[in-house]
């Protein structure tokens, strides 16, 4: 990873639930970058997908009926 490439990038990142009335999006295709030194808050309204994104990136959506898509790269690496 070079010095000047983003430390974490997101692209089109979609979290989906399977449910009995269908599927339900909880997160819908987000995509940012942090940089290196960079100090980033997550912030929005109760229901809006904040803690749904941050546990995809972190691998830690453990439901069998979770769809997670998109690229999740920290330090150059697919995650």
């Amino acid at each position: 990873m070079s010095a000047d490439a983003p430390l974490l990038v997101v692209k089109d990142l979609t979290v989906s639930f399977r449910s009995d009335e269908g599927l339900v999006r909880a997160v819908g295709g987000i995509s940012f970058s942090v940089e290196q030194r960079e100090i980033v808050g997550v912030v929005g309204e109760s229901g809006s997908g904040k803690s749904q994104t941050l546990l995809a990136i972190m691998g830690l959506i453990d439901s069998p009926n979770a769809i997670v898509s998109g690229s999740i790269r920290f330090m150059g690496q697919e995650l």
